[in-house]
Order: structure tokens, then sequence, then C-alpha cells
């Protein structure tokens, strides 16, 4: 009973977190050999098969895309966890975005990070409280050394959450939001700073296109790029601090 427990607890885990880890891992399980082995095989061709059902559906992913600009990149880990299936609208959303701010600021990339899983409203795209329907998807911020230049590509974090933008946070600590502040974290960071005139510009570009319904981001970074519109607003206390990323949404 303990070990199905076990890997009734794994499968949940991955499924969480990958959407079709869980399958694999149970489909690896009934072999007595080489399960790990095994366990990537089923992995990877039950991803492929999700790619291929949500293609037909309408969901794509980003910025593996055919036609997606060269100035739209995302880490590996969101295409390998199935995190970044979002649908056409957005995907056409995003790549104009990044082709906007590679024109208006040559050299810039632009970060997707997490948009949803394959199969749409199915479901929630842990830890993020909304994110199941592929009209969501988060951005990196646009960051600069310490001397002031611009890092294309690069991020505060590897994985573009966690690595926060100074600012004060006026949410109390409560044990049951996602507001994580991970303090101890920040020291082993690398020592960079928010590119206010990047992000300014790619805030208001996404505020003034009639597609995107609402954009989420801390307020300190609003006062600090003095920036003031109906779309933009604060996410609140018990969500996720967006004070590392960028969210839009159609």
């Amino acid at each position: 009973m303990r070990r199905i427990t076990f890997h009734a607890l794994i499968a949940l885990l991955l499924t969480a977190l990958s959407f079709s880890g869980g399958l694999a891992w149970l489909a690896s399980r009934m072999f007595r050999r080489n399960k790990f082995g095994l366990f990537a095989l089923f992995y990877v061709l039950t991803a492929v098969s999700f790619w291929a059902a949500a293609m037909a559906f309408q969901t794509q992913r980003h910025p593996v895309l055919l036609g997606a600009p060269d100035s739209l990149s995302s880490p590996l880990f969101y295409s390998v966890l199935n995190r970044n299936f979002v649908i056409p609208e957005l995907a056409s959303v995003t790549h104009d975005l990044a082709r906007h701010m590679e024109d208006t600021f040559p050299g810039t990339r632009t970060i997707a990070l997490d948009g949803g899983f394959p199969a749409l409203n199915s479901l929630p795209l842990l830890p993020h409280l909304s994110h199941a329907d592929g009209r969501k998807l988060d951005l990196g911020l646009y960051w600069q050394d310490s001397e002031g230049r611009y890092l294309p590509n690069r991020m505060k974090s590897v994985l573009g959450y966690w690595g926060y933008a100074d600012g004060p946070s006026d949410c109390p600590k409560r044990w049951n939001d996602l507001r994580w502040d991970l303090t101890w974290l920040q020291p082993m960071l690398p020592q960079r700073t928010l590119d206010t005139t990047r992000t300014r510009e790619a805030l208001l570009w996404l505020a003034r296109d009639d597609r995107v319904k609402k954009i989420l981001i801390e307020p300190h970074i609003l006062e600090r790029l003095n920036i003031q519109h109906p779309k933009i607003r604060f996410q609140g206390c018990r969500a996720a601090r967006h004070d590392d990323h960028i969210h839009f949404q159609l």
C-alpha cells in the first residue's frame, strides 16, 4: 500500500508540474528494468502526443512556432515541461511585441515564461492562480548590469521568476498566500537592475494593444516608471509577486 501511495504521489506531482509526466511515470512502473530510461521515453512520447493534439485544437507553443521572431525566446525549461502553450491570438500579440521591442531597441530579446498546459481548461498551471485557458502569458522583465548596460536574453534568475526588482512590498505576510519574498535567495542572484526604459516601453505597448485586456505588475514598478493606465493593475497580495515578471492576458 505504501508503494502504491508513493508512486501515486509522484505521478500527481509530475502531472501538476508538467501535465504529461504523471502518465509517463505510471507507464514506466509497469516494467521491471530500466525504469528511468523508460520514463524518459514515455515522457517524450506522451508530450509529443499532447503537442500534436494541442495543435489540432488550435493551441500553439511559444515561442517554438513557425514564424516566431528571433527577438522572442524562452528558457528550455518551459518547453520540456509543456508549460508554454497559448492560443494563436496570444502568440500573435507576443510576436508583435517582440518585433516592436527589437525595432525600437535593436538587439532586444523578449523572453516568454509560463503560458499554459497543452490541454486548455484541464489543469491549473501551478503555482499560478490562472493560466489554465491559454489566454495568459508571463514575460520576463528586461534587465541591465551594474553599469547600466542592457543584458540581452538574460534575467535576474535562471527561470525568470523569484529574482525581484528592488522596491517596497506593502503586503502583510500570511502563511497561506503565494506571495513568497524568498529573501534568502536574493543575495545568491546576480546583481542586476531593472531596465526601466525597455520595461516601460513594453508595458505601454501592451496597454495600447486592443487585444490585451489586463496587465499585472507590482505598484512600485509602475511608480518608478511613472505609468498610469486602466489596463495595468496590481495583482493583489494573495498572488505571487509580480516584480520579477509581467503578466498579461487577452
